[in-house]
C-alpha cells in the first residue's frame, strides 16, 4: 500500500441542515488491496491520524452494487466501486473513498463514472468535490487510456463552478521535467505515455498537478504514480 506525499486541506464541511461538521478535511490518495488484515490496518491508522478522508485506488473488493457503503470500526465509512475480475480470476481495480463519521454526514452525491471514477460531492461553503480515479497502466491501450481520460475529462466537466474541486488517485503516471525551463519537482526523468494524457487533461480542465509543486521528503522509494489535481 502506498501514500501520496501531498494532502489538501478543504474548507468547513456541513451537514443537510446547515450545521457544521469538522474544521477541516484532509483528503489523501491510497493506493493498495483492500484485504481483512489491510482493511483493519489502513481504518485504524486512519482513526489513529484523525483523518477526515481518504481516495482509495485499487483496492480490489468485487461487489454487485453500482456503490457499496460500509461501516468500519470507530465509525469510519468505506465507500467503493466495485473492483473487476481478469483473465486469471483475480479481482483487480476498484476505486473509491474512506471517511470519518462526520465527513460521512456531509455528503450529498456519490455517481460513478463507470468504474474507475467516482464522484462524491459534500455540503459546504463552497461546496466540495472530490474525484477519486485509477488509470489504466502503460502497458494498457492506447484506446483504453484515451477512454479512461475522456471519462474523467467528463467527470470534471460536470461539477458545478462554484464547487471546490479535487481529483486524486492511481495515474500511473510518471511525469518529468517539460523544458529546461520547467522549474517543478519531479521524481522521473522523462514522461511516459500515460503521463502525456494526465498533462492533456490537467490542462485541458484547467486544473493544476499539485505533487510537482513540491520537493520530495524522501518517503518515496520506487516512483511517483498517485497524483493529486487542482
Amino acid at each position: 500500500m502506498s501514500y501520496s506525499n501531498t494532502r489538501v486541506k478543504v474548507p468547513k464541511l456541513h451537514d443537510g441542515c446547515g450545521h457544521g461538521i469538522n474544521d477541516s478535511v484532509t483528503l489523501k490518495p491510497v493506493t493498495g488491496g483492500v484485504g481483512d488484515d489491510d482493511l483493519v490496518s489502513t481504518s485504524s491508522h486512519f482513526l489513529k491520524k484523525r483523518g477526515r478522508g481518504l481516495g482509495y485506488s485499487e483496492h480490489r473488493i468485487v461487489h454487485e452494487e453500482p456503490i457499496r457503503i460500509e461501516k468500519l470500526k470507530g465509525g469510519v465509512s468505506l465507500i467503493t466501486v466495485s473492483a473487476w475480475r481478469n483473465g486469471a480470476g483475480a479481482a483487480t481495480g476498484g476505486v473509491g473513498f474512506m471517511l470519518s463519521s462526520k465527513a460521512h454526514g456531509g455528503i450529498s452525491l456519490i455517481k460513478p463514472y463507470g468504474s474507475r471514477v467516482p464522484n462524491i460531492s459534500f455540503n459546504g461553503n463552497p461546496r466540495l468535490t472530490a474525484i477519486t480515479a485509477y488509470s489504466p497502466t502503460e502497458a494498457a491501450s492506447a484506446e483504453e487510456a484515451e477512454d479512461f481520460h475522456n471519462t474523467l475529462r467528463q467527470a470534471i466537466a460536470d461539477v458545478p463552478a462554484h464547487h471546490l474541486l479535487l481529483v486524486l488517485g492511481d495515474m500511473n503516471a510518471r511525469l518529468g521535467q517539460e523544458s529546461a525551463g520547467d522549474r517543478r519537482w519531479y521524481f522521473h526523468p522523462c514522461t511516459n505515455r500515460i503521463g502525456e494524457l494526465l498533462r492533456d487533461t490537467a490542462q485541458e480542465c484547467c486544473m493544476d498537478i499539485t505533487n510537482t509543486r513540491f520537493r520530495f521528503d524522501g518517503t518515496l522509494r520506487k516512483g511517483q504514480l498517485d497524483f493529486i489535481l487542482i
